[in-house]
């Protein structure tokens, strides 16, 4: 129910798909119901999880719960919690943050980049997609955490190509029972002296990497 008037899902483990459409009786008739497209991978979530995603992004990206540096860990065990992994065009993935505005008041916005080229109605997010055991600077595979923070649907609000951003209007209210957090911005001509990106590179589980 948004302005789209499209709705898309996360994937879907199995063969079979139940659709149901509820229709109140006062307005009995007057629905408009379309299945407009259907994916069918040849991977499950977990089969993907487990052979591609998992582990696959470069040796800089460490699982985003182990120490890589002690001046960044208060503010990376925040920051994680705003990070999200986005499916787009039913099929890719990207990174991205749920960005905070000036009036502080939890507008579910995404900050994600535009060379993601998604179509925002036909995207879905999923929150808190972490190792629940993480295995640190180590070659062996973590393992796949929960999969039940995910949230569909949004509205194009900013791009631009130059600087290869865009803003996303999630279309509805962020469960408060999910404890994400609301990433902040600074617009000063103040220079860090270190920089850590948070994200999910290659549809990875969430991998932190620091800019020394």
């Amino acid at each position: 129910n948004n302005d789209a008037k499209v709705l898309s899902t996360w994937l879907v483990d199995g063969d079979d798909v139940w659709i149901e459409y509820f229709e109140p009786q006062k307005v009995a008739g007057q629905g408009n119901f379309t299945i407009k497209k259907v994916v069918h991978g040849y991977r499950t979530q977990n089969l993907f999880a487990n052979e591609k995603g998992l582990n696959s992004s470069g040796a800089c990206n460490h699982d985003v719960d182990c120490t890589i540096d002690e001046d960044i860990e208060g503010l990376k065990n925040h920051l994680k919690k705003g990070v999200a992994i986005l499916l787009v065009g039913n099929s890719g993935f990207c990174s991205g943050s749920l960005i905070n505005n000036a009036r502080n008041d939890q507008k579910p916005y995404i900050l994600t980049a535009r060379h993601c080229g998604f179509d925002t109605p036909y995207c879905a997010f999923r929150f808190n997609w972490i190792s629940p055991n993480p295995v640190c600077a180590a070659y062996q595979n973590s393992t796949n955490g929960h999969t039940t923070q995910t949230i569909s649907g949004g509205q194009s609000r900013a791009s631009r190509q130059q600087s290869d951003f865009h803003l996303v209007e999630i279309n509805n209210p962020i469960p408060e029972s999910w404890d994400v957090v609301w990433n902040g911005w600074d617009n000063t001509d103040a220079i860090p002296t270190k920089t850590f990106g948070i994200h999910h590179p290659s549809g990875d589980i969430m991998k932190v990497c620091v800019d020394r």
